[in-house]
């Protein structure tokens, strides 16, 4: 999955949540791209619900023809780290190369332990485990986006 995350200037509001988040959105964009539509989209209306404009694509593939079509900033990169025909790690790199600027939160349903020893990952990047709760999803890009 990838997800770009575009900039907004209004925050969206949430009334029954037994934990309120903050994320005071700066207008950052963010991109996701994953195979399983429902993951994607269930982010994609996690983050939307948030404030955050969001930029989503359903391959590797598709999200360098997205970015490269998107004349915006794009603040953040949400992937997964396996996915068919390209890695996460691949998909960041390539975007890092065109938007320097592009944080990386990357997802995996795999164990970090797993990912890092068979060198799909590096140990200590951003990484969000899977399966996870919105609020879980939302402190994270915050997290990423003030790092």
């Amino acid at each position: 999955m990838t997800i770009l995350l575009p900039s907004v200037t209004a925050v969206a509001t949430r009334n029954a949540s037994p934990k309120v988040v903050r994320t005071h959105p700066t207008g950052e964009p963010s991109w996701s791209s994953r195979t399983r539509s429902w993951v994607r989209d269930v982010a994609r209306r996690i983050l939307t619900q948030h404030g955050y404009q969001v930029l989503v694509a359903a391959s590797g593939a598709d999200a360098f023809v997205l970015t490269d079509a998107h004349a915006g900033v794009i603040d953040l990169l949400l992937t997964d780290v396996v996915m068919p025909g390209v890695t996460g790690r691949e998909v960041a790199a390539r975007m890092s190369d065109a938007r320097p600027e592009i944080r990386v939160l990357y997802m995996s349903g795999y164990p970090d332990s797993l990912i890092a020893s068979r060198g799909v990952i590096e140990q200590g990047i951003n990484l969000l485990s899977k399966p996870f709760k919105a609020v879980d999803l939302v402190e994270r890009v915050r997290a990423v986006l003030d790092a």
